[in-house]
């Protein structure tokens, strides 16, 4: 990884995250399976690459799927450095990154989706001007049920609270950040061969 990349990288971070919660040994109740915990002491490299999943995300466990290729994608992310990722993941599990569209608040992607045809939408919950499950519900109101893209949430909050309001919105699964890409490419390839595309 570049290091300038990263020194830019580190210092975006540190601007726009004014909470970090660090639990040195147990995990607390009310927390999923998928929630990764970091251990103090803690160095700041180690807490950026678990951010953006960029060390620690694991590899595709197969081939990028050639199933991905048509798929028309949105990325509805307000972090600048999380848009370039997220699209770089995509890419490598099998999509084409000129099918990969990027707003980044939740009324530009309801905006977005109304002026084009999507199959999937990854959708932040926590975005300015609009968050995700708003941005989701008015989706689900102004485009016909044989049009709805697939909305797969986007979060750091794994309760399972917040996983059922993901869900009452509209979404059809929720990915938790950083973005394991092999699950990520799985979730993917689930839909594309659930629905009725070619």
């Amino acid at each position: 990884m570049d290091s300038s990349f990263r020194e830019d990288s580190i210092k975006t971070f540190m601007k726009s995250w004014k909470n970090v919660t660090i639990f040195a040994y147990s995990k607390p109740k009310g927390y999923s399976e998928e929630t990764e915990f970091l251990r103090k002491p803690l160095r700041i490299e180690s807490l950026f690459s678990r951010i953006v999943g960029i060390e620690h995300s694991p590899t595709p466990t197969s081939e990028p799927e050639e199933l991905l290729w048509d798929l028309n994608i949105l990325i509805a992310e307000d972090n600048d450095v999380n848009q370039t990722l997220f699209k770089k993941i995509l890419a490598s599990i099998g999509a084409d990154p000129e099918k990969i569209s990027i707003v980044s608040d939740g009324i530009q992607a309801f905006e977005a989706v109304c002026k084009q045809d999507f199959d999937v939408v990854l959708m932040d919950l926590m975005m300015p001007v609009m968050g995700g499950m708003e941005s989701t519900k008015w989706i689900q109101a102004a485009i016909p049920n044989e049009k709805q893209p697939a909305i797969y949430a986007l979060t750091a909050n794994v309760l399972e609270e917040d996983r059922t309001k993901c869900l009452e919105s509209g979404m059809i699964d929720v990915i938790t950040k950083p973005i394991n890409r092999s699950l990520l490419q799985a979730k993917l390839t689930d839909f594309v061969k659930s629905s009725k595309r070619p």
